[in-house]
């Protein structure tokens, strides 16, 4: 018993433990992709290793009072997503692992419903803390790192299209997204040190300036979300004289906001960017995808195989016109990817949390500080995740906060009951060694990948272009690499192999228009094959005024 004690003791110390490891590791001596294929590998590492236990936790959180709805959306979630690597059309090993630099695909959502499972079964009101202590650690590298890079101090040269502010999450928008959804737990943390107010203003300041610096604006608003959130409940049983006052003035604030992103109002000179713009086109194109693939959808993390296809006349005149792989929202991303039901089912996880944290706090009649500040930095993501793409170390806080946060309710509302079912020894020890047995088999899943970027990293860094050949051919498959090797295959003037690169491509990924434009524009491929390729390109990207205006001489072939 007493082993089991402890193992069960030490599983929320792994949870965040896999939380900050799969916000700060980062490979970029060994990777191309160096900030999403170690965080997917620690993603899949952790939810292997809490396999056994989510499932055994099943049949109790079954019988706990709201248990069933949880393992009804467990359950829709798993079908849909076999549902969609099936019938969706997508190539299978982009729906595998994701798309390069995303990698959203089957085994992140599968770990992220295990990581789920696991933070209901383990995390009470007794160990909590140790979620605010681990996102607090983690801002604190986060926001240094950025702050630093900030002023050019890095001692790696990042291939980025951005102010490479990316610290170790990959991007300003998620460095700020991320200071912002720590920002409170932070605070409730160092609320009973014995300086709390200095450590608390130092924590606010070093957050404000990190989103500062990362030159990204959705910080401020989730910061005042987050806030806004905490001091909602906070007055609310507190203060309730207050509370309608602070409802409208805080209600009034927000509408200023939103107006302000949107170019209306007093606050459009501060609040607008072109990218608002381009959010809409990304959101409309999104849900035109969804609406023509309502039930299984284009696959997952391939809506930037489809995104030129259904962007409309609007988007692709604008000046500013970009492509994206993804809509920006995640709810449209859920949509495109998987179908109606498949937004649904997520809608339902989001709706669920709030549920149930509502009914906590009503029974409970008093605000824990721990519980509402995890609920804040929770409100605060799901905020970033409707005006940003999905980021693998954003996705994992999300899911642990939730899970934990409806294990906290479950718990409460069904008079405190026990989530750990096993008492016998032995099967502890059996279950600990199916966990480890199945962590090693989440290396082996990803070492392909692994594998492949490597060799994708070293061909371009020797430009190595049979290497890069190698590259494409090997499982599992990326349309960015193939996009990316045909195209400097053809840039230097090997013409035959882009076009061995090209075809392949189209057999890999026929929904791809870049696949068909490497055909196109390969003057050793028949006439024929050129025209059909062109063909196909206008039917994926209808807008593209050089598609359209390109011609092709039969006196080259």
């Amino acid at each position: 018993m007493h082993s089991q004690i402890d193992k069960t003791n030490k599983a929320p110390f792994y949870l965040v433990l896999g939380g900050i490891v799969i916000t700060l590791i980062i490979t970029p001596w060994f990777s191309k992709d160096s900030y999403a294929i170690p965080k997917q590998l620690t993603l899949l590492i952790v939810a292997m290793y809490f396999l056994p236990n989510s499932i055994l936790s099943i049949k109790k959180i079954f019988q706990m009072k709201f248990g069933k709805v949880i393992i009804l959306l467990v359950c829709l979630l798993y079908v849909q997503l076999f549902l969609i690597v099936i019938f969706s059309g997508a190539p299978l090993d982009q729906q595998i692992y994701g798309k390069d630099g995303r990698l959203l695909g089957f085994l992140t959502f599968f770990s992220i419903g295990v990581i789920f499972i696991a933070a209901i079964k383990y995390f009470n009101f007794s160990n909590l803390k140790i979620i605010l202590k681990a996102i607090t650690v983690t801002l604190f590298v986060v926001a240094v790192y950025a702050i630093l890079q900030s002023f050019g101090l890095d001692i790696f040269d990042w291939d980025s299209r951005t102010n490479k502010v990316i610290s170790f999450i990959g991007n300003p928008n998620y460095v700020s997204a991320f200071s912002a959804f720590a920002l409170v737990p932070a605070l409730v943390y160092f609320n009973k040190f014995r300086y709390k107010r200095v450590v608390q203003v130092s924590t606010a300041l070093l957050c404000l300036v990190t989103i500062y610096r990362s030159e990204s604006i959705q910080g401020y608003v989730a910061v005042l979300i987050a806030l806004g959130t905490y001091l909602l409940f906070t007055i609310y049983f507190n203060f309730k004289k207050l509370f309608y006052s602070y409802v409208i003035i805080s209600s009034g604030s927000f509408a200023f906001i939103i107006l302000g992103t949107l170019g209306h109002g007093p606050l459009a000179p501060i609040l607008y960017k072109v990218s608002v713009q381009s959010r809409g086109d990304f959101w409309r194109s999104a849900l035109a995808t969804a609406i023509d693939n309502p039930i299984f959808g284009v696959g997952l993390d391939s809506f930037g195989d489809h995104y030129l296809a259904y962007r409309d006349t609007v988007a692709a005149n604008h000046s500013f016109s970009e492509f994206t792989d993804s809509a920006h929202n995640m709810l449209l991303d859920y949509a495109a990817w998987g179908g109606y039901l498949f937004a649904a089912i997520n809608i339902g996880f989001i709706l669920l949390t709030i549920f149930l944290f509502m009914r906590l706090q009503s029974k409970m009649t008093v605000v824990d500080p721990q519980i509402l500040g995890i609920f804040a930095a929770w409100i605060s993501l799901q905020s970033t995740f409707l005006i940003s793409p999905l980021s693998l170390p954003l996705l994992y806080w999300s899911n642990l906060i939730s899970g934990a946060l409806i294990g906290l309710s479950i718990r409460f509302l069904s008079l405190g009951h026990d989530l750990d079912l096993i008492k016998n020894k032995s099967t502890v020890q059996l279950r600990d060694t199916l966990s480890l047995i199945l962590a090693l088999i989440a290396i082996v899943v990803m070492l392909p990948l692994i594998r492949v970027d490597n060799m994708y990293l070293q061909s371009l860094n020797r430009s190595d272009g049979n290497l890069g050949i190698k590259v494409v051919s090997k499982f599992p498959q990326s349309t960015m690499k193939f996009a990316m090797v045909g195209r400097l295959l053809f840039q230097s003037g090997e013409y035959k192999y882009s076009l061995d690169v090209a075809r392949a491509f189209v057999q890999f990924n026929p929904l791809s228009p870049t696949s068909h434009a490497l055909v196109m524009v390969n003057p050793l491929a028949s006439y024929e094959e050129r025209v059909r390729a062109r063909k196909y390109t206008l039917e994926r990207d209808p807008f593209n005024k050089d598609v359209i205006n390109y011609e092709i001489s039969s006196e080259n072939n």
